[in-house]
């Protein structure tokens, strides 16, 4: 099967009616990739680019206060669960300088050790960006309706003065507004104006509701001229707005499970970023039954590294429910240096991309955590597994096939994928300079270069 070059929408449906079957039982998939391409680079003179983002656009809070919108009340993980997890810091990351700046005054930096794990699953509890892993907004359930509470959005280290303004403007508005933002990502799902499906929740969909990442047309600009504008604003500020969206679309996703009736069925994705997670799922018969029939998918972002799926699992024992993890395993830098459907062509196309640091790690530490988790979760009636291999075609994986795949993928040496991967990106000529110097901020936001 000849693989094509974009990311089909998940296939998913609306609720199903009670008595309807639960997941396939299945144990494993996988997926490969085309041929890699040929590792020989023809290193160009990138032409100068202006630095300059466009006008950027402020989030309008006023809005969602017209609505009838409060502002969350105290408790919840608002109240300092990030530092009692050990993951804030103050200083050091974030030295003063001439062109970076420290977060708001009282807020710390999120600077975290992507190898612990604090409960000792074997699942590591936090990625450089996003939320931990089992950190979610307060939620209470009365009467089958559940309430949000308050959430605390991580602040990075090392972001220029324009980065740091997005990041607060974008993390503001989700800690003093998640109700009413919560209900708008659903009534825009319902649309059908964001997302494959309104049973679909993606931290990458929630970064659309920001203006700052998605900025509306300004008066008179031609269509090209905002498509450009766009494009740049999603590959600047990608990594700068998605703690705020990971915290948004957390919240959404407890929220809809905690109000789903007890028995429903829940789908969980997993992979490195550019994994091709779509194109995997759409093109394997189990992976994609399970996702066409399912009440609710968690379609996480490879950022996170899958250092959700204890949280998922104790959403979904907590509420009655049963989950599908499915993980795409695939080779980082094969989806790197893919000058058909890898990582930079699509970034070209849709604007939006990783940091190479966090797409290294959601690979190697996806897989390490999907192997813990499948070998600690082994008999457990709440979940199954489907491991899938990515290629052309995509494969499914026994849990003998899972078990080397994901060992070895976990086994990748991550400073020479860095070093690799970075003279790769520095030396391509497949995407323009503002792509370029995005995709290599990680080395100046966590110190890695």
């Amino acid at each position: 099967m000849k693989t094509t070059g974009h990311r089909p929408h998940l296939p998913v449906r609306t609720p199903k009616p009670t008595g309807d079957t639960g997941p396939v039982d299945q144990t494993a998939v996988q997926q490969t990739g085309p041929t890699p391409p040929s590792s020989k680079t023809q290193p160009t003179e990138k032409k100068e680019e202006s630095a300059a983002q466009g006008q950027l656009m402020s989030q309008d809070a006023e809005a969602f206060a017209a609505k009838g919108t409060t502002a969350p009340g105290p408790g919840g993980f608002g109240g300092g669960a990030l530092a009692r997890l050990g993951m804030l810091q103050f200083g050091g990351a974030d030295k003063a300088s001439a062109d970076l700046t420290a977060p708001p005054a009282g807020r710390a930096a999120y600077v975290v050790d992507i190898a612990a794990d604090a409960d000792g699953d074997g699942v590591t509890d936090a990625a450089l960006v996003g939320l931990p892993g089992m950190v979610s907004a307060e939620l209470t359930v009365k009467d089958g309706v559940a309430t949000l509470g308050t959430v605390e959005v991580p602040r990075l280290p090392n972001l220029t003065a324009t980065e740091r303004a997005v990041e607060t403007r974008t993390a503001d508005m989700v800690e003093q507004h998640l109700a009413g933002l919560v209900d708008e990502y659903a009534e825009r799902r319902a649309a059908g104006e964001i997302g494959d499906a309104p049973n679909v929740f993606n931290t990458d969909d929630v970064k659309l509701l920001f203006k700052d990442y998605n900025p509306p047309p300004l008066p008179g600009e031609s269509d090209d001229a905002h498509k450009e504008r766009s494009l740049r604003a999603r590959g600047a500020f990608n990594t700068v707005v998605h703690q705020a969206a990971n915290a948004l679309a957390k919240a959404a996703f407890a929220k809809a499970l905690a109000e789903l009736p007890a028995g429903s069925t829940v789908m969980m994705t997993t992979g490195g970023t550019g994994a091709g997670k779509g194109f995997a799922i759409g093109n394997i018969e189990a992976a994609n039954q399970v996702a066409s029939s399912v009440d609710a998918v968690w379609d996480s972002a490879g950022e996170q590294a899958a250092t959700e799926m204890p949280w998922v699992l104790a959403l979904c024992e907590q509420f009655g429910h049963t989950v599908t993890f499915v993980h795409v395993d695939a080779d980082p830098a094969f989806a790197w240096k893919n000058e058909s459907f890898g990582i930079l062509p699509r970034w070209k196309k849709k604007g939006r991309g990783p940091s190479l640091e966090v797409s290294i790690n959601s690979y190697i530490d996806s897989a390490k955590n999907v192997l813990a988790f499948q070998q600690a979760q082994a008999g457990n009636e709440s979940c199954q597994f489907i491991t899938l291999k990515n290629g052309s075609p995509p494969e499914v994986l026994d849990a003998a096939g899972a078990k080397a795949q994901l060992s070895s993928t976990a086994g990748q040496d991550r400073r020479a994928l860095q070093q690799d991967l970075s003279t790769y990106v520095k030396s391509s000529d497949l995407v323009p300079a503002w792509i370029t110097d995005a995709a290599l901020m990680g080395a100046r936001i966590w110190g890695t270069a």
